[in-house]
């Protein structure tokens, strides 16, 4: 299952209501199902092996993208805290949203995360 979401680029107005019209016809040529082991094989590429991927969704805009989200997973714990998002080119398959800042943040979360999890050892004494 996937969700899809049309992407709005328009100013609202603090006061007033705003009509949303969608309407859209487009080919998908990558599956959520290769969209989410791109997602993965990336995750645990650059980030860290102790990742999950959550349901994706078809971000339909200017050029149509998966958004899956990105878990931390710790042993014994299951999916602990949420590390960012993967954006996947729905056309091609390629990783289009991971700048070297954004990998860098998910790495952080994940070592913070992992440090506050992990035993600490106890001094012999």
């Amino acid at each position: 299952m996937f969700q899809v979401m049309l992407e709005f680029d328009e100013e609202w107005a603090v006061n007033d209501s705003h009509r949303v019209k969608g309407n859209f016809d487009c080919e998908i040529a990558v599956s959520p199902i290769i969209a989410l082991r791109h997602a993965r094989a990336f995750l645990a590429g650059y980030v860290t092996l102790m990742t999950n991927v959550g349901a994706p969704v078809l971000v339909l805009g200017d050029r149509p993208r998966w958004r899956i989200p990105a878990y931390f997973v710790y042993p014994q714990l299951g999916e602990v805290s949420t590390l960012g998002a993967v954006e996947i080119d729905a056309q091609t398959g390629e990783v289009t949203l991971a700048t070297a800042h954004q990998i860098s943040a998910m790495k952080e979360r994940a070592n913070a995360i992992a440090t506050r999890l992990a035993p600490q050892p106890v001094a012999a004494g």
